[in-house]
């Protein structure tokens, strides 16, 4: 942005969410940051946006509870699922990385048939792979 801008731009509420505004010094371009992503669990879903538009989101996750091996083919599934994303876009550095971290002995009952179990576990891992 004009140096003599930059003040204004950090006010502006469509502009001071950027992690840095950075004034425009003769031909050096200027390079903007993606939102943080937002993270929500509704309906047995995560959702994630962000207030960058036509981003990707880039996510992983992780389990705790889990053994590592097995020698009989029995995997123990976790109870806590360690959620992150970040947002990326061609042209703009990628976010910060936003965090989510869902216990399910609070989220409850995701297959809906009365009981938590190892059930509900399932089928939140396969709603985050994008199974159905």
């Amino acid at each position: 942005m004009p140096a003599k801008s930059i003040d204004l731009y950090k006010q502006d509420e469509h502009w001071n969410g950027f992690k840095s505004i950075v004034a425009l010094d003769g031909e050096t371009p200027v390079t903007l940051q993606c939102a943080r992503p937002t993270i929500a669990y509704r309906n047995g879903k995560l959702h994630c946006s962000c207030m960058t538009e036509d981003v990707k989101y880039v996510y992983s996750f992780t389990t705790s509870g889990s053994t590592g091996e097995s020698t009989d083919g029995t995997i123990e599934l976790g109870t806590t699922f360690n959620f992150s994303v970040y947002a990326t876009r061609e042209g703009y550095l990628d976010s910060e990385t936003a965090t989510l971290t869902i216990d399910m002995a609070q989220v409850g009952d995701v297959t809906g048939d009365g009981v938590i179990s190892v059930a509900d576990v399932t089928a939140l891992v396969n709603i985050i792979l994008g199974k159905k």
